[in-house]
């Protein structure tokens, strides 16, 4: 099996998938959503196709590949409707406060 199956070099592989670690792991850091550390674990994960050049090895990354992005984009799926539901609480509580507000303007407009 032919180990280059990438269009870069070893060294340039090597480079991104450790730029990418850093990159997702410092994004966890600072927003701590969890797609990002799956990520962080990913991206790497394809440099063990280096390791051997055995077919079923080679498949076995493939499918490990497949099943992290599936877990990514269930998180990120996740992630979007718990923004969401968090925006919409957030969202009915301005309202009250404002309404709250608006009653007591109203009110000293009357005396």
């Amino acid at each position: 099996m032919n180990s280059n199956i990438y269009p870069l070099p070893f060294s340039t592989h090597l480079a991104f998938c450790l730029f990418s670690v850093a990159f997702f792991l410092f994004q966890y850091y600072r927003t701590g959503y969890k797609y990002q550390l799956l990520m962080a674990f990913a991206i790497p994960a394809t440099l063990l196709i280096y390791i051997s050049s055995n077919k079923l090895f080679f498949y076995s990354i493939g499918i490990f590949e497949l099943i992290m992005l599936i877990l990514v984009s269930i998180s990120i799926a996740k992630e979007k409707k718990r923004l969401k539901k968090q925006m919409i609480t957030a969202n009915a509580a301005l309202d009250k406060i404002i309404g709250e507000d608006n009653s007591e303007d109203s009110m000293n407009e009357d005396e």
